[in-house]
Order: structure tokens, then C-alpha cells, then sequence
């Protein structure tokens, strides 16, 4: 990153100054998300960072609405805020669906399949 071991355990830390090219650096040596990173301090969420840093989650959010802004220009401005939320709203519940048939699939794959593999007790 350009700095001293004390100055980056301090950055990790929290501690000296902050600047969104630090940030970025931290992420190119990490691999990390850098915008989930900047979202994670917008929500007060060290978490959200973290969760966000493998998949790239808040960088993939901010591509889609840096393509959508080019496509509508300042059409954007003709949207309300009921319809945002609802479409929003509808994405993030298609992606939460996803988890849970993902997560059910693999609940009962285990459920029948793991009994057949480990040694009966007898």
C-alpha cells in the first residue's frame, strides 16, 4: 500500500487518516471490495465488509448502477421513490429467495444422502 507496517496496522485498526485512495490500496492488497468497504462505514457495519469482500457485492451494485445511470440519463429523475423501493425491494427478495432454496437443497440433500455414507451404528 505505499506505507510503513505501523501506519497499515494503524489504517486497519481505524486509526489515522482516512481517504478513499487508502482505501482502494487496502482493497487491491487484500483483494477486498473496496466500495463494500466504504458502504460498511456509511452502515456502521465493520460486518458488512467482510461479508461483501469475496463476492464483490457493493462493486457489482455500484457497476449495474453506474450502467443503468448511462443507459436513462436524466430520465432517472422521472422515477419516484415507490417505485425504486419496490424494485429494489423486489431484487433483494429474489436474492434472499435464492439463499433459502439454496440453503433448503442442501439441507435435504444431506438429510438423504449423509446416512448412506457414515458407518451405521449399531
Amino acid at each position: 500500500m505505499g506505507m510503513k507496517a505501523r501506519s497499515y496496522y494503524g489504517f486497519e485498526a481505524g486509526e489515522g487518516p482516512l481517504s478513499i485512495a487508502r482505501i482502494w490500496r487496502f482493497a487491491a492488497t487484500t483483494d477486498s471490495d473496496p466500495v463494500g468497504i466504504m458502504d460498511g462505514l456509511m452502515l456502521g457495519s465493520p460486518e458488512y465488509a467482510l461479508r461483501a469482500m469475496d463476492n464483490k457485492v457493493s462493486s457489482i451494485l455500484l457497476g449495474s448502477y453506474r450502467r443503468f445511470n448511462a443507459r436513462v440519463g436524466d430520465r432517472l429523475t422521472t422515477i419516484g421513490q415507490p417505485i425504486l423501493i419496490e424494485a429494489f425491494q423486489r431484487q433483494f427478495d429474489a436474492l434472499e429467495d435464492h439463499l433459502e432454496r439454496r440453503d433448503n437443497s442442501a439441507e435435504r440433500w444431506l438429510a438423504e444422502n449423509l446416512p448412506r455414507v457414515l458407518p451405521q451404528e449399531d
